[in-house]
């Protein structure tokens, strides 16, 4: 039983790292992220977890996200945040492009670290079994960037753009975000 549970957390990491390296590569949905990140302080990661489990049709709770800010808020605060602050600092240093590769490097490792916390709480609380057949993959994507930005208390949420990058369009198919 243990076997199959891991090999589930395995398989749902797998799954939410490749969903997030192909959508976050689109340039319109790095630009959206950022901004949110940036002007409204949100999770980069919490928001592809919530694009994550809308493509396949999960609606993310308010207990499931707070749950996920619980499991992800020392890690992000202790590795991820000093990590970045430096990065961004060093980013305009001429003198520091070494040093400036070298902690980008560490800070994607550990937002994959985060990534992996999050597949994790995914396959624990079942959240791929519970998928909502009488919505499509874009009304789950409201429904849990509404559970966003309530969260965040963005009143004129920036998620509106990263919901628009992410709508099924010419890039990808009509069910599915990636």
């Amino acid at each position: 039983m243990a076997v199959a549970a891991t090999e589930q957390v395995d398989q749902s990491n797998e799954e939410l790292r490749d969903f997030a390296l192909r959508v976050y590569a689109r340039e319109q949905v790095a630009n959206a992220c950022l901004e949110a990140q940036d002007r409204h302080g949100m999770d980069v990661n919490l928001l592809l977890f919530g694009a994550w489990l809308a493509d396949r049709s999960v609606v993310l709770s308010a207990s499931d996200l707070a749950a996920a800010e619980d499991r992800c808020r020392h890690w992000r605060e202790a590795a991820i945040l000093p990590l970045r602050r430096q990065r961004r600092a060093w980013s305009d240093d001429p003198e520091r492009v070494r040093e400036y590769q070298a902690i980008k490097r560490l800070e994607v490792s550990a937002e994959f670290e985060q990534l992996a916390m999050l597949a994790s709480l995914a396959a624990e609380r079942r959240l791929r079994d519970e998928t909502s057949e009488d919505m499509d993959t874009a009304d789950c994507l409201v429904r849990n960037f509404a559970v966003l930005c309530e969260y965040y208390t963005c009143k004129e949420c920036a998620l509106h753009a990263l919901a628009a990058a992410l709508s099924p369009g010419d890039q990808q198919s009509e069910t599915s975000l990636a």
